[in-house]
């Protein structure tokens, strides 16, 4: 079972996760970040960030979740509620 974890945290993690990947400073990662916004998130980037991020907080998403997952609002909002069990 995961761990509960804050909201702010999944952030915080999450912002890591996305400027170590796509190589850009944390400072440049907002909630409004997107494959629009960010010129390293491609296919192959999303991918790899699904991966990432299922190894990070040891969770499996659905192929109708990665679809969902279009910028980092909605990465940290799927997260939150997997990880309180909502």
């Amino acid at each position: 079972m995961s761990e509960i974890v804050s909201p702010k945290s999944v952030e915080d993690r999450v912002y890591r996760i996305v400027a170590e990947l796509f190589t850009i400073p944390i400072q440049n990662v907002t909630l409004e970040s997107s494959p629009d916004t960010i010129a390293e998130w491609d296919s192959v980037g999303h991918l790899n960030l699904v991966l990432t991020l299922e190894k990070e907080f040891g969770v499996r998403f659905s192929t109708q979740q990665i679809d969902q997952l279009s910028n980092v609002r909605k990465i940290v909002g799927l997260l939150t509620q997997m990880n309180t069990g909502n």
